[in-house]
């Protein structure tokens, strides 16, 4: 996005005087080598996001050092920054993750150590469990509400039951600052009509009250015949501290989104004819849409310096509709599809589309997930944390299509065509309703053979390495 490339030319611009600064200096001390053998490179230790406690590999709430694990952290302020138009789209870039989605799965589905889809890698929210609805997984739906996104590397079932086998993500959102105000905008426009503009601001209200809220609306006409997409996110939390012991957090999150309703383009001749690149093959009526509504309640008690309590209370609904032509391909001299798609002999040189869906999602998520976590100091340098916890949720799924209708077959030209309309006979109905319980406990224990404060005094001396 422009606004993110305009900041990133200020940051350069800011650097490269610095160094100048400091070449010289060096020219100096040192004889210069031009041979290119010898490369000298400058640079500082940035321990943050390693020494800041991370609750997605640990429910213990240890620091990325302390856990025994690969844990990465993307900050949403270097999400935004780089411009990604989607959490899936972020969370790619993360090392060893891959993005596998598509219309099917939501869009948001993640591929890691080999391992890929909504069964394999688990995605979370605030540390609580997402669960897929025949395979997708629509929430949340915009990266502007981010705080930060963390993906834990490797066998997660451990901490978060089946479903994790390449990995978890969790994506943390913006909560409300109790102590300062600060508000944040954003608006950019690109190639393909692009369209982005968002907003937040957030703050304390009153000595005990604070507050975020933010919204962001994203649209694009996209690189295909009509293939434009748009959304809109919603979000608002309130704080409530009556002490420094008692925390209450109100979260509501909103989202409305519309991708663009595009399967692919097929190949001719076993590659792909740049004529028909931006060509788009779905009928002219097709429709694509996620709405979900995700509403939470957390509270943190600590009672002492050693107890602590927590709570988080949610429910999750969501409504998806598909309703679209999605399988082409291109007929050879002999009248069939090269993967021998279409079952009988169609036109050669005309592209066979077939596969009319509708189907409808009505999924409602209901859970509460609590914690204890006692803290106990043993003799010097020795020290013990526990926890103990409960997971319990309910799950309502309603699955809805039309594959009792007539089956839509067409044949078009590759290069000027009427994409037509959707065909549905029957209608879209209920075809079949689940009810899923699901009950968890876990616990977690963590023995410190070495207090922190003298960890990183031996670390500062330079005698552990």
């Amino acid at each position: 996005m422009l606004f993110s490339k305009t900041r990133l030319a200020l940051s350069g611009a800011v650097l490269l005087p610095a160094f100048g600064a400091t070449l010289p200096a060096l020219a100096q001390t040192e004889p210069q080598d031009t041979s290119a053998e010898n490369i000298l490179v400058l640079g500082a230790k940035d321990r943050t996001t390693l020494t800041t406690p991370n609750g997605t590999g640990s429910r213990l709430n240890l620091t990325p050092l302390q856990t025994p694990a690969s844990i990465a952290v993307l900050d949403g302020d270097t999400v935004r920054a780089r411009g990604d138009m989607s959490i899936a789209e972020a969370e790619s870039r993360a090392p060893g993750i891959t993005s596998v989605a598509n219309l099917g799965n939501g869009g948001t589905a993640l591929a890691a150590r080999g391992f890929s889809g909504q069964g394999s890698v688990l995605q979370l929210v605030d540390g609580v469990r997402l669960y897929p609805g025949a395979g997708t997984i629509t929430f949340p739906t915009d990266p502007w509400m981010v705080q930060q996104i963390d993906v834990l590397s490797g066998p997660a079932s451990v901490l978060y039951g089946q479903a994790a086998l390449g990995g978890a993500v969790n994506v943390v959102m913006r909560a409300p600052d109790a102590q300062k105000t600060e508000g944040q905008a954003e608006i950019g426009y690109g190639s393909q009509n692009t369209f982005h503009a968002a907003a937040g601001i957030g703050g304390p209200l009153a000595d005990q009250l604070s507050y975020r809220v933010d919204a962001s609306y994203r649209r694009s006409d996209g690189y295909v015949d009509r293939g434009g997409s748009h959304s809109l996110a919603l979000s608002g939390a309130l704080r409530w501290a009556p002490s420094d012991r008692l925390t209450v957090t109100l979260r509501d999150d909103w989202g409305d989104n519309h991708p663009s309703k595009y399967f692919g383009t097929p190949l001719i001749d076993g590659k792909l004819d740049t004529a028909i690149r931006h060509r788009n093959y779905n009928v002219d009526d097709a429709s694509v849409w996620f709405h979900d509504n995700r509403t939470t309640l957390r509270v943190d008690w600590h009672p002492s310096n050693t107890l602590t309590f927590s709570n988080t209370a949610y429910r999750l609904t969501t409504k998806r509709h598909w309703q679209d032509l999605e399988s082409y391909c291109w007929v050879g001299a002999d009248g069939f599809c090269p993967n021998g798609y279409n079952a009988q002999a169609a036109t050669p040189g005309t592209i066979y589309r077939t596969d009319n869906f509708g189907i409808d999602h009505d999924q409602t998520q209901w859970g509460d997930q609590g914690s204890m976590t006692l803290q106990t100091p043993l003799t010097a340098g020795l020290s013990n944390t526990l926890v103990t916890g409960f997971d319990v949720n309910t799950i309502g799924f309603t699955h809805g299509n039309d594959f009792g209708s007539d089956v839509q077959v067409s044949e078009v030209d590759p290069y000027a065509f009427d994409p037509g309309q959707f065909l549905d006979t029957q209608g879209i109905a209920p075809r079949y309703r689940t009810r899923t319980n699901e009950y968890a406990i876990f616990a977690e224990d963590r023995l410190a053979l070495v207090s922190i404060s003298q960890w990183s005094a031996a670390c500062a001396m330079n005698t552990i390495r």
